[in-house]
């Protein structure tokens, strides 16, 4: 009785408003309809837009004008053509189908609705481009298809699809079809193309369409209502997320390419490739799954997670699937249009020790069950698991089973379907749609931004070669599946001629110009103080011979502290000649830790200087103390036989850097690794005799051999800079200029304290800038170019002897990459399991090569643990395991990308902080950056620092990472700082960086929020609380970031909508996402009202000036 009370009174209702009540799935209030404004008399009926359709609608008007999810089909039809009957047939389907008549809006009280209209005209434009000559039309019909799919729709507006015909030069027509993908799924595309044959072919011969009434898409929407799946779906999908342990994602192992200036891609650009098999692979493809009893999908699924392994040098791979999400229990699924599909997360371990048969079997098993829960929302699965975005996934594999192409096969009466091809667009940076009819078909598409075409060119033909091995007869390990290997980098061509030559012990190379006319030239200088080559060659001959007079032995440690003077590079010569290694001490560090490295080098003589000796009396009260300054009573004559004595085995010094455990580590470096290191550098950088090269490092580290030893061996000048000189700028500056100087070797801080004092480039001489020990940012490097440096990135660990890589760096605008092995080493990239990882794949670099130190001082179990047997190398030879990150790029170059223990471990995945680093520094106006992740638990976050010279828009950097990086990767908060905090080797301290992010309060979390003080942000303030459950307004501030105090991607499109009521004027979401905070939202607002206020009161003023003149007149 009561619905046929409801019938009654509906019919009694006036016709000129609609009611909620007829509208019950919508649940709108009646006041909310109202304030929709629709038609009454157009709309038949409104009901929610499921979760999968506002996500798409949403990608799309974020991505403006670059066709995401705007799908178009082209068909090439052959033979007679009757228009008319045509453009009936869609008109028929538009009638039929309540989803072709469908609109989307947004109400500031629910989510996005679906709005069914009574009638649409379905565009169908005609063009006759017949008279073209067939290359101009193909050209034409390219840039006609891409304008058309970029105009999109206005999706308040229906139909959101339309037609287009076209003539071709050959006679035949193009027919293209275009339409948004929140209406209708492949499936439903191919069905509805049937239709379309079937009704034109009812229209030609003049007969009536007899098809029953088809199912409405609003069942679905009512079993979606009714169903109560969630339970268990969540279940489920817990389990799964348990099993999420850092898997590999594309544009994690890929990283951020580097464009030069003027080939940046838009943020919204899209670039494709195609690719078909030929028929013997496809074949063997089909067999191969029949063979291991999974379906070709979960072929194709299996080689992509391998990839996707291999490239990321991880355990388990993560990537999106679509699903077809046509529910078996509801009647009429098979045949109704709409979106069915929905996409889902897979993630699968990838263990070395599987079979591929097993494995395979299993991925299938994860498929087959999750069918069972294929209608669970992605964005129910971001929120479970607590990764949004690209955090989950970030490549999209589209199975494409739901031919267009056996549809139009009933056609073939009417017309020949010559060719077939669609443009679909997704917002992932990364979708591989692979079509399994006849020849198999891979369609890649890609955000330009986002990778190289050059690096979607290796992963599709790592994908080929992938799938090739899945074909063999064989069922192999896991393990044993390898892709192409890369050549380790070696030296260049100057570098293998240093193979040929013939040891010469360091010491000796300098002593050679102390000899004649040499002699007298300047060796060391530091301050007022100088010293020739054979003034050096007599004080450290007479320190040697102190040495051995003491019962200094071949290869015992020998302790040097001295200060930043002429007498370190005397007293560190004359260790050397004496047989000794020395162990480099810097005064200025702490007791405790000077002592640890004497006690572990075993040290028990030390040469020092009067000052040194003074400050650390305690330190060396127990052992043999040689005063550089009182040695005069030595003779100043080399050594008897002391070339002859000298083996390249023999250890040169004892290096200490700071081990994880608290203790330091004692680098054992032999006399061959050292000379062989600079005679490389001798010749590339390069030395010579007319060269002075000023001093900066501290002895304690391993670079400063280079700084003092190249320089003499090549008969230049070396200036020591005093310690006071090499922290301050702007004296440092000054003694590069007044010292005539020609190089300089620093790290990258060291660099960047240069130019903070002013420096302005070496004045039309030729300089050469050396900088090592960190990554070299791209900013730092087009500082350094500015000032006409010839600038040299240079890499390598003090195991590995100094350096092991140099590369010249021309322009900051191109990838800065480790560039060419020095002499007598090679570098190599390597996964977890030791294998080469493929081109443009990530994992550790090791090093080989006679540079290799001997290991680790008193520490066996550590040196077995870093330099381990080198497979691929000569028989006992060993590789140095650097814990460095380094991807191997298309040309075959190294990138360095930080150390292993400084990847972070952020909302489940590895993230490598150099990565965020590096596209920080590329923002305009900053000039150094740096990440740490502070707190703990749930309320983790990144924490960017940056150095700029001008105030920095936090918010604009914000955006500019997001254009580039993952969500999960965007820093939540951008700190402004003076300088970065340095470690004593003139390093980036990042402890120090950590307790300074744990000392900034997220966002989120913050109790000091800065309150509204316009109406407008008043206004923003109160609607934010709402939309986001803060029960007191108060705690919303102008300046906390909407995604940060939990907002998301759905429910901004309500608040745009909630906005737009409110401030009576559009607002696009995409303004929201890009402005992100009130105080920027305001603003924005405020001048858009303005703005057309003025424009307002223009017109007012030019309507009164037009009454004038007719009054004139």
């Amino acid at each position: 009785m009561q619905q046929l009370q409801n019938m009654i009174d509906a019919a009694q209702r006036p016709a000129t408003r609609l009611y909620a009540s007829d509208f019950p799935l919508a649940r709108l209030s009646q006041p909310a309809l109202d304030a929709l404004k629709l038609d009454p008399e157009s709309v038949v009926d409104i009901y929610p837009a499921t979760q999968a359709q506002q996500g798409l609608l949403l990608h799309t008007q974020l991505g403006a004008s670059s066709g995401i999810y705007v799908n178009q089909l082209r068909l090439t039809l052959r033979g007679p053509l009757d228009v008319a009957a045509l453009r009936d047939a869609w008109r028929v389907a538009a009638a039929r189908h309540e989803i072709l008549r469908t609109a989307f809006v947004v109400s500031p009280d629910a989510d996005m609705l679906q709005v069914v209209h009574r009638e649409v005209e379905v565009p169908f434009a005609e063009h006759d481009w017949s008279s073209l000559d067939p290359v101009t039309y193909d050209e034409k019909l390219a840039a006609w298809r891409e304008a058309d799919v970029a105009r999109g729709f206005d999706i308040e507006a229906p139909p959101l699809m339309r037609i287009a015909l076209i003539r071709r030069p050959d006679g035949a027509h193009d027919l293209i079809r275009t339409h948004h993908h929140a209406l209708v799924d492949g499936w439903s595309g191919a069905r509805l193309l049937g239709e379309i044959v079937d009704e034109y072919r009812t229209r030609l011969q003049g007969s009536v369409s007899a098809r029953p009434a088809p199912a409405r898409y609003r069942n679905y929407l009512e079993w979606l209502a009714s169903t109560n799946r969630e339970s268990e779906s969540h279940a489920w999908w817990q389990e799964r997320i348990a099993l999420l342990d850092e898997p590999a994602l594309l544009t994690a192992s890929l990283g951020t390419p580097v464009f030069a200036a003027g080939e940046q891609p838009s943020a919204d650009a899209i670039s494709t490739r195609e690719l078909t098999f030929d028929s013997d692979l496809s074949e063997q493809l089909r067999a191969a799954a029949q063979r291991y009893r999974v379906t070709l999908n979960t072929l194709m699924q299996g080689a992509w997670a391998l990839l996707l392994s291999r490239y990321g040098n991880r355990g388990q791979a993560a990537f999106g699937v679509t699903v077809a999400g046509r529910p078996g229990d509801l009647a009429g699924a098979q045949d109704m249009l709409g979106l069915f599909i929905n996409t889902l997360p897979v993630w699968t371990d990838v263990p070395d020790g599987a079979r591929l048969s097993a494995w395979l079997a299993a991925l299938q098993q994860v498929n087959s069950a999750m069918r069972e829960h294929e209608q669970t929302p992605l964005a129910q699965v971001q929120r479970w698991s607590a990764r949004t975005g690209d955090a989950l996934f970030d490549s999209l594999l589209v199975f494409e089973n739901y031919p267009a192409d056996e549809a139009l096969s009933s056609s073939d009466d009417l017309f020949t379907v010559d060719a077939l091809d669609s443009i679909e667009r997704t917002h992932y940076p990364l979708t591989l749609t692979i079509v399994p009819r006849g020849a198999i078909t891979l369609h890649w598409a890609w955000r330009a931004a986002r990778f190289a075409p050059a690096n979607v060119e290796a992963v599709s033909r790592h994908f080929v070669e992938l799938l090739a091995r899945f074909t063999e007869p064989e069922d192999p390990l896991l393990a044993s599946i390898a892709l192409a290997p890369v050549h380790a980098v070696a030296a260049s061509p100057v570098q293998e001629a240093l193979d040929t030559v013939c040891f010469t012990p360091v010491h000796r190379r300098i002593a050679d110009h102390a000899n004649g006319a040499a002699a007298a030239r300047t060796a060391v200088v530091s301050g007022d103080t100088t010293l020739s080559f054979g003034q050096l060659e007599a004080w450290s001959n007479r320190i040697a011979q102190r040495l051995r007079r003491l019962g200094v032995k071949d290869d015992t440690c020998v302790a040097v502290c001295v200060d930043r003077s002429v007498g370190l590079a005397a007293a560190l010569l004359g260790t050397l000649k004496s047989g000794a290694a020395y162990v480099p001490l810097d005064a200025s560090y702490p007791a405790a830790r000077l002592a640890a490295m004497l006690d572990d080098a075993k040290v028990e003589v030390v040469v020092a200087d009067e000052t040194c000796a003074q400050m650390h009396a305690t330190l060396f009260a127990d052992r043999v103390l040689v005063r550089i300054d009182e040695v005069d009573d030595e003779r100043n004559a080399p050594l008897p036989d002391a070339a002859s004595s000298f083996d390249e085995n023999r250890l040169a010094y004892v290096i200490h850097t700071s081990g994880s455990t608290g203790r330091p580590k004692g680098v054992a470096v032999t006399h061959g690794a050292l000379a062989r290191l600079l005679s490389s550098i001798g010749e590339r950088p390069g030395v010579s005799g007319a060269d002075t090269l000023v001093s900066v490092t501290t002895v304690s580290f391993d670079i400063f051999a280079l700084e003092l030893y190249a320089p003499l061996m090549a008969g230049a000048t070396v200036v020591i800079a005093p310690r006071a000189v090499v922290t301050d700028g702007q004296r440092l500056a000054a003694l590069l200029d007044d010292s005539g100087a020609t190089m300089m070797q620093a790290t990258p801080m060291g660099w960047r304290v240069l130019l903070e004092g002013g420096w302005r480039g070496a004045h039309g001489r030729r300089f050469v800038a050396l900088c090592g020990g960190e990554a070299l940012a791209p900013d730092l490097a087009a500082q350094l170019l500015a000032r006409g440096v010839e600038l040299w990135n240079m890499y390598g660990p003090t195991e590995t002897t100094i350096w092991s890589s140099v590369a010249r760096i021309v322009s900051a605008a191109l990838p800065i990459t480790l560039g060419e092995a020095v002499g007598h080493t090679v570098l190599r990239v390597v996964d977890r399991a030791g294998r080469h990882v493929p081109v443009g794949g990530v994992g550790e670099l090791c090093i080989g090569g006679a540079n290799l130190a001997r290991g680790y001082v008193g520490q066996a179990g550590l040196s077995a643990e870093r330099f381990v047997p080198d497979a691929l190398g000569e028989p006992g030879a060993r590789l140095y395991r650097t814990g460095d990150l380094a991807r191997v790029r298309v040309d075959g170059g190294i990138d360095y990308l930080g150390r292993l223990d400084q990847q972070i471990k952020f909302r489940g995945y590895r993230i490598e902080i150099g990565e965020i680093e590096a596209q920080l520094a590329r923002s305009a106006g900053v000039r150094h950056a740096a990440v740490a992740l502070a707190g703990e638990g749930a309320a983790q976050r990144l924490v960017a620092f940056v150095v700029s010279d001008n105030t920095l828009d936090a918010a604009r950097v914000r955006h500019e990472l997001g254009q580039v990086l993952p969500v999960h990767m965007t820093p939540s908060a951008i700190e402004q700082i003076d300088a970065m905090p340095l470690t004593s080797n003139g390093k980036l301290d990042r402890k120090a960086l950590l307790s300074m992010a744990n000392g900034i309060g997220a966002q989120g979390a913050s109790t000091h929020r800065a309150p509204p003080s316009t109406d407008t942000e008043k206004t923003l303030c109160t609607l934010w609380a709402r939309a986001l459950n803060v029960a007191d307004v108060a705690n919303v501030g102008v300046d906390d970031d909407f995604f940060e105090l939990g907002g998301h991607s759905l429910l901004a499109v309500r608040l745009a909508s909630q906005m737009a009521a409110e401030f009576g004027r559009p607002v696009d979401v995409a303004q929201l996402f890009r402005l992100a905070t009130i105080r920027r939202i305001a603003l924005a607002l405020d001048e858009a009202i303005g703005q057309a206020a003025r424009d307002e009161e223009d017109d007012s003023a030019d309507q009164f000036k037009d009454l004038l003149s007719t009054l004139d007149d």
